[in-house]
């Protein structure tokens, strides 16, 4: 299931299609809206909601976090689940190099094997530091 509840600044196709690899959240809808829109990740859904009426604020209060523009980091972010690895961000202390590492889980059936040893899963502030 997935577990962050989050929300991003504005639609584009690329986005839509950057959730639908996600896989698992449903009910994406939409409207046209002068001031822009809102885009959440909810619990098992994406939803649409328009912003002329500061939901952005409401949302923040109830538990979503803002990522305002910042498409990669509300990509990283709605793919937070605790069933599956896939299209999540891991990182750390690489042990053979000493360097911190971060990749990209693309590998729904076997998560670990492109993985560096001692990599582990990012964490929401990992993720906003990586991504700002």
């Amino acid at each position: 299931m997935f577990t962050e509840k989050c929300f991003f600044r504005d639609v584009s196709n690329e986005l839509i299609e950057g959730l639908y690899k996600l896989g698992g959240r449903k009910g994406i809808a939409f409207w046209n809206s002068n001031v822009g829109t809102l885009l959440t990740a909810e619990s098992n859904k994406f939803r649409c909601i328009d912003d002329e009426w500061g939901n952005a604020d409401k949302l923040v209060k109830n538990g979503y976090i803002n990522c305002g523009n910042n498409k990669e980091l509300f990509l990283a972010i709605a793919a937070l689940r605790d069933d599956s690895d896939y299209m999540q961000w891991f990182c750390g202390t690489n042990i053979m190099t000493g360097e911190f590492s971060w990749i990209l889980c693309y590998d729904a059936k076997n998560p670990t094997e492109p993985f560096i040893p001692n990599l582990r899963k990012a964490t929401v502030e990992e993720l906003k530091e990586h991504f700002k």
